[in-house]
């Protein structure tokens, strides 16, 4: 299920996951950090029981959250230097995926184990936030395609000012005009191509995304949990 929402203070929001009575049990968002009055009361409206937050200590304000949902922070890059400013899009969800995998499993268990609907987020929602709601959909059986389909979205619900500041950046590092045009991609695409050669690697690699995550630490019961939210059971 592909659902845009309007939730004041951030963007690139919408049902990733919902049951076949179309009821949302994965949303996803970009940071929270500056939801609005009118924000936190349409986060409240949808009926969230927990938060994966998987942005970084250094990205995450000092602030207690505002809206009162149960945040559970999972931390991917895990880097000295913070989340890659540089580089190519899928080698870095290759980075996480080989190197990361035990976050990745922890990220999906945590969905697998709240209450009820969990929301996915990052910093802007795509990469990170990509990664995790495309390895929970396809763990909780849902079809290939219409996952992604909902990765690819993240590209037009970036800001428009997203790619001035990128471009920016790039500039004060000083990076060559072959690696610029990647790091475009990193910052501003969600190709649908590369999230599925990434895919297709673990699938081959482990037998199925269900497979991955369970030899990566996701519980037997959590992957179980995920079927039967989706109702899959």
């Amino acid at each position: 299920m592909l659902l845009t929402l309007e939730v004041p203070g951030t963007f690139n929001t919408r049902i990733a996951g919902a049951d076949a009575d179309g009821r949302p049990w994965l949303l996803r968002s970009a940071a929270l950090d500056a939801l609005t009055p009118e924000g936190l009361d349409t986060l409240a409206g949808l009926g969230l029981t927990r938060i994966v937050d998987l942005r970084e200590p250094a990205e995450r304000g000092d602030e207690a959250p505002r809206h009162g949902i149960d945040v559970v922070s999972v931390p991917l890059y895990q880097l000295p230097g913070g989340p890659p400013t540089v580089g190519a899009i899928g080698s870095v969800y290759r980075f996480l995926t080989r190197e990361r995998a035990g976050a990745l499993a922890r990220a999906v268990e945590a969905v697998a184990n709240a209450e009820g609907p969990a929301l996915v987020h990052c910093a802007f929602g795509k990469d990170r936030t990509g990664l995790i709601v495309a390895l929970t959909l396809l763990a909780s059986g849902a079809p290939k395609d219409a996952v992604l389909d909902d990765y690819a979205e993240s590209a037009a619900q970036m800001p428009a000012e997203r790619r001035t500041e990128v471009l920016a950046e790039l500039a004060r590092e000083g990076v060559d005009e072959q690696t610029a045009r990647a790091s475009l991609e990193l910052h501003l695409a969600s190709p649908r191509e590369q999230l599925a050669e990434v895919i297709g690697e673990l699938e081959e690699q482990h037998g199925g995304i269900g497979a991955y995550l369970r030899a990566s630490g996701l519980t037997a019961g959590a992957l179980a949990h995920l079927h039967a939210k989706a109702g899959r059971r």
